[in-house]
């Protein structure tokens, strides 16, 4: 993939040296990992046994073959394992940049599966300075799904309010993956405190969709939302939008929706009878 190499060798440059420094025996250090339990796990092919192999070895000191089997991991096709080897990564300053300059290349100018696995490193590594770099890569064309979700996720990870206007616009995106992951990354926003954006996604196509923005409207209490809660409550087959649409009425406590609470008493989810019940008592 684009970029690797160039800085795969810097990291096992960098290894070298901290190991000839250092003098640090490798194995049997951290927290009982080492190297030689990492190359079994990875040969398990198990992600499992990889992220528990990884984070047994967090503090281990790691020579040229331990640092470009972790390397290697940052493309995995399981997002745990990319993660996990991201989170690695991550407590080690000196291969920590270089392994951000990977992932901003990935993003930059690399196919959809790189922006992906870029974006997942970035997200990790939780730093407000590479919000500029994802919202640049949301932008690109002909990133497929799975990416521009991924990219929406790792803003959401790093959860500065400065990548808002981002995250709105992704909940407009036509895949209603991209939407779930904009509604969740804007409800995890530090010091969030409005629902404006996600209350279009009341009354979204999608269902998973739908439970997730009325969770988010109901946690910020967004008055704008009442009329959309109170259809969904009404007349929405799923019984967790439902049960969801009659908490946030609740949350937001305005007298006017007593009649539609009052009927979902009646509802044949006995979680939304319950829901309701309690909703009615919050009411002004």
């Amino acid at each position: 993939m684009l970029g690797t190499k160039m800085i795969r060798n810097a990291l096992i440059a960098a290894a070298c040296t901290f190991t000839v420094l250092g003098a640090i025996p490798e194995a049997n250090a951290g927290r009982g990992g080492s190297p030689g339990t990492i190359r079994s796990a990875i040969r398990s092919n198990n992600a499992d046994a990889i992220v528990a192999a990884l984070e047994q070895a967090e503090n281990i000191p790691c020579n040229s073959d331990c640092m470009g089997m972790v390397m290697d991991l940052l493309d995995n096709d399981d997002y745990r394992v990319r993660q996990v080897a991201s989170w690695w990564f991550a407590r080690r300053p000196a291969q920590m940049k270089e392994v951000a300059e990977l992932a901003t290349a990935w993003l930059t100018t690399g196919s959809s599966t790189d922006a992906r696995n870029g974006a997942d490193i970035l997200g990790t590594f939780g730093y407000a300075k590479h919000i500029a770099t994802l919202t640049t890569a949301s932008q690109k064309s002909g990133l497929d799904a799975p990416a521009r979700a991924a990219i929406v996720k790792a803003l959401g990870d790093i959860a500065n309010k400065s990548a808002n206007a981002t995250v709105a616009t992704a909940m407009t995106d036509s895949d209603a993956s991209v939407r779930l992951s904009a509604v969740t990354a804007w409800k995890n926003m530090l010091k969030q405190n409005s629902a404006e954006p996600v209350v279009a996604l009341v009354s979204d196509s999608d269902v998973q969709v739908r439970r997730a923005a009325i969770s988010t409207v109901g946690k910020f209490r967004s008055a704008d939302a009442r009329v959309a809660l109170e259809a969904a409550l009404a007349s929405d087959a799923d019984s967790a939008v439902r049960r969801n649409a009659a908490w946030a009425l609740g949350r937001i406590g305005d007298a006017a929706s007593r009649e539609v609470l009052r009927a979902a008493i009646d509802d044949p989810s006995s979680l939304v009878r319950t829901t309701a019940k309690v909703a009615m008592g919050k009411l002004r």
